[in-house]
C-alpha cells in the first residue's frame, strides 16, 4: 500500500509531497519549508487553489478531504471520507471555491463547497466512483470512469453535471472500455484509454458519447491515464511498455 502521489509544483520555490503528512519542499536542496499534521497516506495528489484571495492546498488523505493553508501547511478544514479499504487513489477537482471528491468500492462521489473554515457539502452519491484515475471536468460536467476494476460490478464511462450531480448519460461496459482513464484536450475532446489498451478520442459533450477515433495501441492490463505533450499521446501498461502516438 504505501504511498504514491505524483510530485505537485506549487509554485517555483516549493514542490509538495503527500506522504500522509503533506510536505513542502524547497526543489533544489529538498529542505523541507512545512509539513503538514500527520495523516494515513493516499494516493492522489495535493492540489493547489485561491479563494478571496487566500492560497489554499487540498488533499484527499484516506480519512478524509482536507484543506490547508498553501504558507504554513496548517489544517484548515477536513470532512471525513472513507473507504472499505482505507484508501483513496484520486486527486480534488476544484472550480472557484467547490470541491469534488470521488473513490472507488462503490463510495461514491460528492461536492463540498468551502466557506470560511468549513466545508459543506452540497451533494453526494454513488454515481461516480473513480477507482485509480480521476474524472475531468469540461465546460461544467465531470466525465469519468464509475466503478471498481474486478469487484463484480461493470465499470462504466459517465458524464455528470458539476453543480447538481445530475447524469447525463453512461456509456454500458459492453461498449469494453473497462477499468479506464480519462483526460480532456485543450479543444474539449476526451482522450480515454481502455483497460484493454485502446486508445478513444471523443467530444466532451453532455448530450451523448460518441467515439471519433478508436484504435488498439497496447496489450495487457492498462490502468495508467495516457499522457498528452507536444502533439503526441504516452501510453503505458502494467508490464511497463510504453507507446507514443502522434496525434491528429
Amino acid at each position: 500500500w504505501g504511498f504514491a502521489c505524483s510530485p505537485y509544483l506549487l509554485d517555483a520555490d516549493t514542490l509538495l509531497i503527500e506522504a500522509g503528512a503533506t510536505f513542502a519542499l524547497e526543489p533544489a536542496t529538498g529542505r523541507v519549508r512545512w509539513r503538514s499534521e500527520r495523516f494515513t497516506p493516499a494516493y492522489g495528489t495535493p492540489k493547489a487553489f485561491e479563494v478571496e484571495g487566500r492560497k489554499l492546498v487540498a488533499v484527499l488523505k484516506s480519512e478524509g478531504l482536507v484543506v490547508l493553508d498553501a504558507a504554513k501547511g496548517t489544517t484548515v478544514a477536513t470532512v471525513e471520507w472513507k473507504t472499505s479499504f482505507d484508501t483513496s487513489a484520486t486527486t480534488p477537482i476544484i472550480q472557484g471555491n467547490q470541491i469534488f471528491i470521488s473513490t472507488g468500492y462503490e463510495r461514491g462521489g460528492a461536492l463540498f463547497k468551502l466557506a470560511g473554515d468549513r466545508l459543506e457539502k452540497v451533494y453526494e452519491h454513488k454515481r461516480m466512483s473513480n477507482h485509480m484515475n480521476n474524472s475531468v471536468l469540461v465546460d461544467g460536467h465531470l466525465y469519468g470512469f464509475d466503478g471498481t476494476a474486478h469487484r463484480g460490478r461493470p465499470t462504466e464511462l459517465v458524464c455528470l453535471e458539476w453543480a447538481t450531480g445530475k447524469e447525463r448519460w453512461r456509456v454500458p461496459s459492453s461498449v469494453g472500455l473497462g477499468c479506464g482513464s480519462v483526460m480532456a484536450t485543450h479543444d474539449a475532446k476526451l482522450l480515454l484509454f481502455s483497460e484493454r489498451g485502446e486508445l478513444i478520442a471523443a467530444p466532451a459533450t453532455p448530450t451523448g458519447f460518441k467515439a471519433i477515433t478508436r484504435h488498439q495501441v497496447l496489450g495487457g492490463r492498462c490502468w495508467t491515464v495516457p499522457v498528452l505533450a507536444d502533439g503526441r499521446i504516452y501510453c503505458r501498461n502494467a508490464r511497463g511498455d510504453l507507446v507514443c502516438v502522434k496525434g491528429q
